[in-house]
């Protein structure tokens, strides 16, 4: 809680020092321009929690991938080792993430939706990036699919009509290295010209391997290329079309932490390395027509084909198979939004069609230790088996018992190969319409509504085969016997199946907002927006190592899979979301304070159901509901010309309300995994008259449950960093040193808790200082 106390105390340091100045020596910041939510307006005029970070943020803090803003963000953090991301306490991926079709925080490029598999494993590299906009809160009335808690929207810079050249180097500790280049190319005078931009970054990574013996596990390399055509014709003096397209290339190893050692170092124990290869293609065209001075048609279409490998130690123990589990990816998307917008005096509106056609197909084949004493049958079942007899007497159950225990003794665990081969087609089809109505000169109303219709084709294959178990000699009758039944029962575990479902799903999604200027610079909000996220299909690949011909007709059925636990079919999930909003700026506008208070009650909520102790034993299912509640408070002011400060603070408190899920554990009363009760930053710059400058930003990250079940063991640290930026610039270059983590603060991100059982937990970076060189002319 200090350091907690100290951000605080610094939100309180920003307002004085902003009051301090006088009316002549400080400056007004440019107007903030949101542009998320497919309407221009200003972040004042923004009623929805949203943080931007625009470009000149980008180059001043050295901001590298998204995830630098992500963990910059009130009520916004990276969970995992930056892996994915959360939002008011929810994983994008949702809660417990499982089998869901789409994730709950959508992430869109340039106006275009970019599926998970990009975000959470490429790490968008911020280079040429004009801006970055967070909402916090639903999105789904103009979003749709995948924005149930929130939405990033990220717009690359534009081409200009004059020569531009832009590059940067970068060095740093761990052999971190980076290199960028931007160019505009100006084709024809004010009517075409061409945007190229490369980034290439790379580094050896933080962790040893004690068993491999090697200290570059989790390296990475990231490639990111764009071109970008701007095309205002003047036969066409209305028309403005962008033309982008984009190539994402990235390698990457784990980030896993054996605890035996921790913290004094940063060891993993597999006896297989981890990486992970994710190559996409975007493509993408934004046209815009100026019907009239009030009226715009927009379209946008977009094509995305990419593809990811990863290997990886099934077991993470230094013990067990060198062979690596395997899953491969492959994800098509297509979308074509086609919009209308108005805007009068009194009235902005847009009007909207959208279409969204995915197809992914997910190969993995792994595989797996699983538990003699939880997967082989109980003493009456492997009686009747040993002695075929369906009513064993209880001498046979004693003798199958006595048999039983031999087994799970000698073999506590068995080694089951697992194969599991996905397609998964998702159609979309969305209406939407927001229209804002200013009643009076103070009072404005916005009425929003989205009808939403979405089909899941769901294929799904698997098999289990079980390793060969080495027989125990054969020098006793029980032993004999021993060696015939785990023979026998062991045939039982290689079976396959081939499941196909087909769901559609709609939803009507309305979204109310009230707004009131008390003055100019004082505004406060209301609103209500209904979120929802699609059902699906669960496969429990575990249990289908047990799936059995009940009915003795020679095939498993659906009905067979669900009564076995082995299929889930899991409904929709909806949430109610009520906001109240504060707007506001003071001192001259020198300061700008604003602030949202929220209540989610989530219904239905899809969650990974843990049917067992055994961790590989889940399906996805509907839990009963669960609430969320919090704020966030953002502040940022210009004292002076030479100084700028900003400073943030989240709090969410999430609950499970209510259990009928599977799950083995009650989940009521419990908090949702990775979800941190406070985040908190603060931080600013200073830019002497001669070129030099210094910038500061901390950030607070509170505990958080590395489990739903909330075991005390396993909570993920808080921790506080401190990073800094010193440096000259002028017109031309940019020369700086810059420290990440300053103080080498050691925290885990993701802590299961159990020292000496393998890989399993992810720690933040370490320090890392290094140097910078920018030119820009």
């Amino acid at each position: 809680m200090k350091n907690l106390y100290l951000i605080a105390s610094a939100i309180a340091m920003l307002a004085t020092a902003a009051n301090a100045q006088e009316e002549e020596t400080g400056t007004v910041r440019d107007e903030i321009i949101v542009t998320g939510q497919k309407v221009d307006r200003s972040l004042q005029e923004t009623f929805d929690s949203v943080s931007i970070t625009t470009l000149d943020d980008i180059e001043e803090n050295n901001f590298v991938d998204i995830y630098d803003i992500i963990n910059q963000t009130a009520n916004v953090a990276g969970v995992q080792g930056d892996r994915g991301f959360s939002i008011r306490g929810l994983r994008n991926t949702g809660a417990i993430s499982g089998d869901q079709t789409s994730n709950v925080s959508a992430f869109y490029l340039d106006g275009v939706f970019i599926p998970t598999s990009i975000f959470s494993s490429t790490a968008l590299n911020l280079w040429d990036v004009q801006s970055v906009e967070i909402f916090r809160g639903p999105q789904s009335t103009i979003q749709g699919r995948n924005a149930l808690i929130g939405a990033i929207a990220m717009r690359s810079v534009d081409p200009g009509n004059d020569f531009a050249l832009r590059g940067q180097l970068s060095f740093a500790e761990y052999d971190t290295f980076r290199s960028s280049l931007a160019a505009t190319l100006p084709i024809a005078e004010d009517q075409l010209s061409l945007r190229l931009a490369a980034d290439f970054s790379e580094n050896s990574g933080f962790n040893d391997n004690t068993t491999l013996n090697t200290d570059d596990g989790d390296r990475s390399d990231t490639t990111n290329i764009r071109a970008k055509l701007l095309v205002t014709p003047d036969a066409l003096p209305d028309l403005t079309a962008r033309i982008s397209a984009t190539y994402l290339d990235t390698e990457q190893g784990e980030n896993r932490i054996e605890l035996s050692n921790w913290p004094d170092q940063r060891n993993s124990v597999q006896n297989v390395e981890d990486r992970e290869a994710n190559e996409a293609s975007i493509f993408a065209t934004e046209i815009e027509y100026r019907l009239t001075d009030r009226l715009s048609l927009t379209s946008v279409t977009s094509y995305i084909d990419s593809e990811g490998e990863l290997l990886f130690d099934t077991d993470n123990l230094a013990i067990g198979s060198d062979e690596p589990g395997s899953t491969l990816r492959e994800d098509e998307v297509f979308t074509q939004e086609l919009r209308l917008s108005y805007s009068s005096d009194r009235i902005d509106a847009i009007f909207g069609g959208y279409f969204f056609q995915s197809d992914r197909v997910f190969d993995n084949g792994s595989f797996s230790l699983i538990g003699t004493d939880f997967a082989f049958p109980d003493s009456d079942t492997l009686a009747g088996l040993i002695f075929m007899t369906p009513t064993p007497d209880p001498a046979q159950i004693a003798q199958a018992q006595a048999i039983r225990d031999v087994i799970v003794a000698t073999y506590p665990f068995f080694e089951v190969g697992l194969t599991s081969d996905r397609i998964n087609e998702i159609t979309n089809y969305a209406a939407f319409g927001e229209v804002t109505f200013r009643a009076t000169d103070r009072l404005s109303l916005t009425l929003g509504l989205r009808f939403d219709v979405e089909d899941i084709d769901q294929n799904s294959a698997a098999s289990q085969t079980p390793s060969p178990i080495e027989p125990l000699p054969p020098t006793s009758p029980l032993n004999v016997t021993v060696n015939s039944v785990v023979a026998t029962v062991g045939s039982t575990f290689t079976n396959s199946f081939d499941l196909n479902a087909d769901n559609d799903f709609d939803a009507f999604l309305p979204k109310v907002v009230a707004a009131y200027d008390w003055t100019d610079n004082f505004t406060t909000s209301l609103s209500y927006q209904r979120a929802y996220r699609a059902g699906g299909l669960s496969v429990n690949n575990f249990r289908a190592a047990l799936a059995q011909d009940t009915d003795g007709d020679g095939a498993i059925s659906q009905d067979e899979l669900v009564a076995q636990g082995i299929v889930n079919a899991f409904e929709p999930e909806f949430t109610d979301n009520f906001e109240f909003g504060i707007r506001s700026q003071w001192f001259d506008q020198r300061l700008t304070l604003n602030a949202n208070v929220f209540h989610i009650q989530y219904d239905d909520q899809q969650i990974n159901s843990q049917l067992s102790v055994n961790p590989l034993d889940t399906l996805t299912d509907n839990v009963g509901s669960s609430e969320l509640t919090g704020f966030e408070i953002e502040a940022f002011a210009d004292p002076t010309e030479n100084l700028r400060l900003f400073a943030n603070i989240g709090y969410t408190d999430t609950e499970f309300t209510e259990d009928s899920s599977l799950s083995a554990v009650n989940l009521e009363g419990l908090q949702f995994a990775f979800a941190p009760d406070w985040t908190a930053g603060a931080g600013g710059r200073y830019t002497f008259d001669n070129g030099i400058f210094g910038n500061l930003r901390t950030r607070y990250v509170g505990e958080s449950f590395a489990d739903v079940t909330n075991s005390p063991s396993e909570i993920n640290d808080d921790y506080f960093i401190v990073d800094l930026v010193v440096g000259y610039q002028n017109d031309s270059f940019n020369l700086e040193i810059f420290a990440n983590n300053v103080f080498d603060e050691k925290y885990l991100t993701r802590n299961f808790g159990t020292p000496g059982n393998g890989s399993i937990n992810t720690a933040g970076a370490p320090r890392v200082v290094g140097g910078r060189v920018t030119f820009d002319f």
